[in-house]
């Protein structure tokens, strides 16, 4: 079944996305590293959820969470993340320091995932 398969796959292809991320953060590249935590997100959201990348919004993934009853702060904590990426790549934020938040926090949001789903 190509659904439990991605199902199971999501945490492995999310941790090595954050692994990257990671390398990006130590060499203080901004922007590359925002890409990657946000794809990290969506890809991670789309395989766990059963939701095509192509139909994948905001929306979608909230609903599918509601459906899955991942509580309201998880849920605005994703949001949240999605967010301060999709803004640093396009305004400067915080430096280092707010990457290493950025990056600590999409860990705890996709294991706290993990858990619930």
């Amino acid at each position: 079944d190509s659904i439990l398969l991605r199902s199971k796959r999501a945490n492995k292809v999310a941790l090595k996305r954050l692994t990257t991320a990671q390398t990006l953060l130590k060499q203080n590249k901004e922007k590359p590293f925002y890409e990657e935590v946000s794809k990290a997100i969506w890809l991670y959201l789309s395989d766990k959820l059963s939701i095509p990348l192509s139909s994948l919004s905001r929306d979608s993934a909230q609903e599918a969470l509601s459906k899955k009853n991942v509580p309201q702060p998880l849920q605005q904590k994703l949001e949240r993340i999605v967010s301060e990426c999709e803004t640093a790549l396009y305004a400067p934020m915080g430096g280092t320091k707010q990457m290493n938040n950025t990056y600590q926090e999409a860990i705890k949001a996709i294991s706290e995932l993990e858990e619930t789903i």
